[in-house]
């Protein structure tokens, strides 16, 4: 799967919301959602690095590794992904209405990569997202479109501590029918 010399690309970015059931110890989640207008992900390594002295120098070190923190650019969110999500709620005048209690829910989040010889298909099985930054810009005489900035951290699944899973375009049926059981592709 590693036969790729360079990686470029951001496309067929999903999301499906989840939830942990307490009766079963494992996370469900729900039919994947496409993401349309997705501009940049950025994934930073969140470890924690502990350093033991002894004799006057390193003597042990111990590493942590928490998952990932990072962002998401995207065009515009849906409406359907700020209700689901971000606890948005629409009104019987049709107005959206966020409020400081609103309550948003984890993800699992999907993307692919382009290579020089084949895609990759990823999966963060439980992301927590921040509400999106905002940039609005007066129009010149070039349009440049807006976007909507999510910060995210991507954590261990709670019953396995699995945080992600990396395949090719050719396994990821396997993939869908393990974790999306109702997703009918």
């Amino acid at each position: 799967m590693n036969n790729n010399i360079i990686e470029f690309g951001l496309e067929n970015v999903h999301y499906a919301k989840l939830k942990y059931n307490q009766t079963t110890n494992k996370t469900e989640y729900a039919i994947p959602q496409k993401i349309l207008g997705a501009v940049n992900l950025s994934l930073n390594v969140s470890e924690n690095t502990n350093t033991f002295y002894a004799d006057n120098k390193p003597y042990y070190i111990s590493h942590s590794f928490q998952g990932y923190s990072g962002s998401l650019t995207i065009a515009k969110p849906s409406d359907d992904f700020e209700q689901e999500i971000l606890g948005i709620e629409k009104d019987k005048n049709g107005n959206y209405i966020e409020k400081s209690t609103s309550l948003k829910s984890e993800i699992a989040l999907g993307f692919e990569i382009k290579g020089d010889l084949e895609e990759k298909r990823i999966w963060l099985l439980r992301v927590n997202l921040k509400r999106p930054n905002q940039t609005h810009n007066t129009q010149t005489e070039n349009v440049n479109p807006d976007t909507y900035t999510f910060e995210l951290n991507a954590l261990p699944r709670i019953e396995d501590n699995v945080i992600k899973i990396k395949t090719t375009k050719k396994l990821m049926k396997i993939i869908i029918i393990t974790i999306f059981p109702k997703f009918q592709n």
